[in-house]
């Protein structure tokens, strides 16, 4: 089976380098090249990789530059594959690269690492070609349990670098925590600034490593006068907090690191004792949470937002806590670094618990299946309704659903969407 990949990164990148852990990538992206690659190994799958940049060699895989993702449908009909897979990246290219899978009639699995938004959910489940949705946890599944669109949605968890599943050896500092993410508003470190001068006044000696930057997403990113983050951000966030100069920040135990590579990243987090992913708990949820992984991977302690991706990915109070608001979020932080050896529990336990789950041996086995089920017809397996996953929003679409198979009017039932642009309406209606 021929099965192509459309691939487009902001930033020149080759295969050596992104083999070896030295390129630093946004978790969407560098899915996409560890997918293909690791598919590349496996008899039977003959894997393309379509990309916006100019290709570089690889030993197994052949590398077509394309312009767009509907160009890659172009190609991938010109190459004879059998399945096209492409991200949602909610834009009209995407939009254009579906119209075009229906028009040359090549299968399509659109891969949503975010989504996907009402419109574009629509869109997927109104086209012919689009055999799949998946998307990369249970959580973000239930997201559209409300919509036709679910019928075709499935989830196969992410997965990270082969290089942290390679032993957590080494001297762990007690007093390091890192934060792992973009410095954005989405990510969540504001709630961390918040809290971090309440954590260093009760553990002094307490240190931050923070890596990331806004630039991960946009190169051209205008920082501010920490060159971290947004000028608006920083200021309004961050310098309240932390300082407004990087020397004052050392004075708060913070040190800021910028985009750093696999292998920096690895190596900061054998050597610390905590890692903290986005806080957040009520908006921007993680779908899954790369981080988390690549942390418990290390056998580091995790503390992120309860909510989201994170209920899958870290076993709460187990391998890590998670938390809802910068109060929390202090609070755990103290008392893992207070009790030291209970982090370290923890973090053994993370080991396991990912090694069981997200090696990528494991997601790499659920990738084919999907593909000989696309490749055969055979109908998408959503996920379960399951209690342990449910919240208000669950049960609200999980009741829309299952109203939608009742006879003679369940074809009415709304969707969420329909539902907010009714209420929209009226409200705009004059009086």
């Amino acid at each position: 089976m021929r099965v192509g990949f459309f691939f487009n990164p902001p930033r020149r990148w080759d295969w050596q380098r992104f083999q070896a852990g030295e390129i630093g990538l946004s978790g969407t992206d560098a899915q996409v090249l560890r997918v293909a690659h690791h598919l590349s190994q496996r008899d039977g799958l003959d894997i393309v990789l379509l990309q916006g940049q100019p290709p570089t060699e690889h030993a197994r895989m052949q590398c077509v530059q394309v312009a767009s993702a509907e160009q890659a449908v172009a190609k991938a009909k010109a190459l004879g594959l059998s399945v096209l897979v492409i991200n949602n990246r909610g834009d009209d290219d995407t939009r254009r690269a579906i119209a075009a899978c229906d028009a040359t009639n090549l299968p399509v699995v659109v891969w949503d690492q975010n989504g996907p938004d009402e419109n574009m959910a629509d869109v997927l489940a109104a086209s012919s070609a689009v055999k799949r949705l998946v998307c990369v946890s249970a959580t973000q599944c239930d997201g559209v349990r409300h919509h036709p669109v679910f019928d075709k949605a499935e989830f196969i968890y992410n997965t990270v670098d082969p290089l942290f599943f390679t032993g957590a050896g080494g001297q762990r500092d007690d007093h390091n925590v890192v934060f792992l993410g973009s410095l954005t508003p989405a990510k969540g470190f504001h709630l961390l600034a918040a809290a971090w001068p309440g954590v260093r006044r009760a553990v002094p000696r307490a240190q931050l490593t923070v890596l990331g930057s806004a630039q991960l997403y946009d190169d051209h990113a205008r920082l501010g006068p920490l060159a971290v983050a947004e000028v608006e951000y920083e200021t309004q966030h961050l310098v309240p907090h932390l300082g407004q100069t990087r020397a004052e920040c050392l004075e708060h135990g913070v040190h800021f690191r910028g985009l750093v590579s696999p292998v920096e990243i690895r190596e900061s987090l054998l050597h610390s004792l905590i890692g903290v992913v986005n806080p957040n708990s009520i908006s921007s949820l993680e779908t899954f949470c790369v981080g988390a992984v690549e942390m418990q991977a290390c056998g580091a302690a995790v503390v992120g937002g309860r909510g989201g991706g994170l209920l899958e990915t870290v076993r709460h109070r187990k391998t890590g806590i998670l938390v809802r608001g910068h109060r929390q979020l202090e609070g755990a932080l103290i008392e893992l670094l207070e009790d030291p050896s209970r982090a370290r529990a923890m973090g053994q336990r993370g080991i396991r618990f990912v090694t069981s789950r997200f090696a990528p041996g494991a997601v790499g086995d659920r990738w084919v299946r999907l593909l000989q089920d696309v490749a055969a017809g055979t109908r998408a397996h959503p996920p379960a309704f399951a209690f342990r996953r449910l919240s208000r929003g669950t049960f609200v679409r999980e009741a829309l659903r299952q109203s939608r198979s009742l006879p003679i009017v369940g074809h009415r039932v709304p969707t969420l969407g329909d539902l907010r642009h009714l209420r929209k309406s009226l409200r705009l209606r004059p009086r």
